[in-house]
C-alpha cells in the first residue's frame, strides 16, 4: 500500500471517530464555541495525526535462515510504468484538482453576486449584503445575523471545509463535517443577532414562513 492511500486511510478513520465523539457528546450542546472549535479541530487532527511517527514497540531479537535469491540484473532493472495503486492516487488527485478549480469559480461567482445584489441577506468574507425591500426592522435583524457570520470569520472555516472536501471527495465524512459546522455557524449568528436585535425572534420565525415579520400576530 503506498504511503498517499495509507494517509488517507488513516485520516479518515481519526476523522470518524472524533465525528462519532461529538455525535456522542456535542452535537445538541449550548456551547456554540466548544463545537465549532471540536469540528475545527478535528479535521486539522485528522490531516495531522497520520504523519506522526509510530510509537516505538519492545526490540525483539529473532534469528532465523533465510533462503538464497538470484536476480536477473536486467529484470531488476525494469520497473513497472505505473501500478494500480499509483494509478488510483492520480486518479483522484485529477478528481480533487477538478473540484478544487470549481470551488474557486464558486467563489468567484459569490463575491460577484454580492456586488449585483441578491435576493436575501447574505455575507462573505466581511463583505455584508441585505435587501433593498426589507424594512427597517427586518433589516436591522438581518444586519445583525450577518455581522456576525463576518466577525466570527465564519466564511474562512466554509473556505477550508469547502478546500479539503475537494481534496478528500471519496469519502463523504469531510462533507458531513462541512454541513455540521455550518448548522453552528448558523446557531452562533441567530445568539449574537438575538442578543442586539429585540426583533430578531420574530423576524427569523416570519422568513421561515415566506411572510413579512409585520404580518406575525402576537
Amino acid at each position: 500500500m503506498t504511503p498517499p492511500i495509507l494517509w488517507y486511510l488513516k485520516a479518515n478513520a481519526a476523522l470518524l471517530l472524533l465525528l462519532g465523539a461529538y455525535w456522542l457528546t456535542l452535537r445538541h450542546e449550548t456551547w456554540l464555541a466548544g463545537r465549532r472549535a471540536w469540528l475545527l479541530g478535528a479535521a486539522i487532527i485528522s490531516l495531522l495525526l497520520p504523519l506522526l511517527p509510530p510509537l516505538p514497540l519492545p526490540a525483539a531479537v529473532v534469528l532465523q535462515d533465510l533462503p538464497v535469491l538470484r536476480l536477473d540484473p536486467v529484470a531488476a532493472q525494469k520497473a513497472p510504468a505505473m501500478d494500480a495503486a499509483s494509478l488510483l492516487v492520480a486518479l483522484h488527485a485529477l478528481v480533487s484538482v477538478a473540484l478544487i478549480a470549481r470551488l474557486g469559480w464558486r467563489i468567484r461567482r459569490a463575491s460577484g453576486a454580492l456586488e449585483h445584489g441578491l435576493a436575501g441577506a447574505s455575507s462573505f468574507f466581511g463583505r455584508i449584503h441585505i435587501p433593498e425591500g426589507a424594512s427597517a426592522r427586518d433589516r436591522t435583524a438581518m444586519l445583525a445575523h450577518e455581522r456576525a457570520h463576518a466577525a466570527l470569520g465564519h466564511s474562512c472555516d466554509v473556505v477550508a471545509l469547502e478546500l479539503l472536501a475537494a481534496a478528500c471527495w471519496s469519502s463523504p465524512l469531510w462533507r458531513i463535517l462541512m454541513h455540521e459546522l455550518r448548522r453552528v455557524h448558523e446557531y452562533q449568528a441567530d445568539a449574537i443577532a438575538a442578543r442586539s436585535a429585540p426583533d430578531y425572534p420574530e423576524v427569523l420565525l416570519a422568513s421561515a414562513l415566506g411572510v413579512p415579520s409585520e404580518a406575525l400576530l402576537n
